[in-house]
């Protein structure tokens, strides 16, 4: 006698799933079950399948090479707190110190916002990521990704620059270049440095050893040989002006 199993039968049995089979059956040959079409729960993949799909990220968003304008709108107040931060960290250099402490990780002249973000942190200056986007967008001449850390100094410290304070530097290196060479050497500035009026010396921060070691580490010389020319001491100097 051909018999039936109508109990287990995904057709009209209480169970729509006790057949694996129903899977691959139709809605009119199982037993109607709401929300379900075979054995598949479509409520339920909805909700997933929406769980699992991603919203996607624009890119370009925070890219600031593709943006048609980034505004340069605290620059003024951003070379502030740059400023007051190196006054701070060292008085007696000012930029010239930060400049230096940035030197490590300069490539020919260029630096990562990175290491621009943490080298200013160690000054005390919190670099914000739209401040960060602003600097790259306009102080990155060859467009590779990072930043011109003379043109980004140069900016900072050009407000304090003028020919009173540029005839003053020169009055004091043809001082120091008696014979009129332009020779002065790091031993002339040595000799010549005057760490008594340095505030980090008047409150007992730091010795007269110290502070004149610091200040012989911060000049550079183009022909590394010691000699200072007066293009030279007045760079030093525009560094330093912004602090004084």
């Amino acid at each position: 006698m051909d018999r039936k199993n109508y109990y287990m039968s995904a057709a009209v049995g209480p169970n729509p799933f006790s057949r694996t089979s129903g899977l691959t059956q139709t809605a009119d040959q199982t037993k109607a079950v709401s929300g379900f079409y075979g054995n598949i729960n479509f409520e339920q993949e909805q909700h997933q399948s929406a769980f699992r799909k991603s919203m996607g990220t624009d890119l370009n968003v925070h890219n600031p090479y593709v943006a048609k304008e980034v505004v340069v709108s605290n620059l003024g107040e951003l070379s502030g707190r740059i400023i007051q931060g190196c006054k701070e960290k060292s008085p007696g250099n000012g930029l010239r110190a930060l400049r230096v402490a940035l030197r490590r990780t300069v490539i020919d002249g260029m630096i990562d916002p990175v290491d621009l973000k943490y080298g200013l942190r160690a000054f005390g200056v919190e670099l914000r990521e739209d401040e960060s986007a602003m600097l790259l967008k306009n102080f990155d001449p060859r467009r590779c990704g990072k930043l011109s850390v003379n043109e980004l100094l140069h900016v900072v410290r050009s407000a304090s620059w003028n020919s009173a304070r540029e005839a003053i530097a020169t009055a004091a290196y043809n001082k120091l270049d008696a014979p009129g060479n332009q020779t002065v050497t790091i031993a002339d500035l040595e000799a010549a440095y005057n760490f008594v009026v340095n505030p980090e010396y008047q409150f007992g921060q730091k010795s007269g050893t110290e502070l004149v070691h610091e200040f012989l580490c911060v000049w550079e010389t183009a022909a590394r040989d010691g000699v200072i020319n007066l293009a030279e001491f007045l760079d030093f100097y525009k560094d330093v002006s912004p602090s004084i």
